[in-house]
């Protein structure tokens, strides 16, 4: 509930006056961005707020005395817990071998979305995995050993990252990403085709 107070210059609450109130991000009762209410008896205006589907900074405005009075506050909405998660990148990600002069590493981040599909603004902790059961020669995460151990990382922002390393073995990496949130759900993303090119022939 947004609540308005409506005085005179000697401090005195304006009942019976008309407050109208503007929001930037979410709604109000009536579903639109803008309402009107009458203070009460002590000179107070409400009106019921939603926050709506986006995260993010909400101006609410109230005005009255056909708008010569003004005042504003601004609060941030926030996404609370992930439902779910997603690779950032949907196109295969091609490495090579090291040491043959080619990108022999990148960057894997995953999104964590509220139900909502807004970023989570909380850290959690993010699991990631290369779940072959053979795992090309070297091939790693953030440099971890063994290579299909899973690597935690904290996500900052609603995104977690993790550096994908090639070695000395060609093949195809399938990488798991997981997290559990508040509610104990184990939710998962998976990247199936991160590609490791053999080198040229000796």
């Amino acid at each position: 509930m947004i609540r308005a107070t409506l005085k005179d210059r000697y401090s005195n609450e304006c009942p019976g006056e008309i407050v109208k109130f503007n929001t930037d991000l979410g709604t109000f009762a009536n579903t639109a961005q803008n309402s009107f209410a009458t203070t009460d008896e002590y000179g107070i205006a409400s009106v019921r707020f939603t926050p709506g589907l986006l995260a993010g900074a909400a101006t609410i405005k109230a005005s009255a005395n056909n708008d010569t009075l003004n005042t504003q506050i601004i609060f941030t909405i926030s996404s609370d817990d992930v439902q779910s998660m997603d690779f950032t990148q949907e196109e295969a990600i091609e490495l090579n071998v090291a040491e043959t002069g080619g990108v022999s590493s990148a960057i894997l981040r995953v999104k964590l979305r509220d139900i909502n599909y807004n970023l989570v603004d909380r850290p959690f902790d993010v699991r990631f995995r290369i779940m072959n059961t053979n795992v090309p020669t070297g091939a790693n995460l953030n440099g971890h050993s063994p290579a299909n151990d899973w690597v935690t990382v904290t996500s900052n922002g609603g995104e977690a990252q993790v550096s994908v390393n090639a070695g000395t073995g060609s093949g195809v990496l399938r990488i798991q990403a997981e997290c559990t949130n508040d509610a104990g759900m184990t939710i998962t993303a998976n990247k199936p085709n991160v590609i490791i090119h053999a080198g040229l022939p000796a």
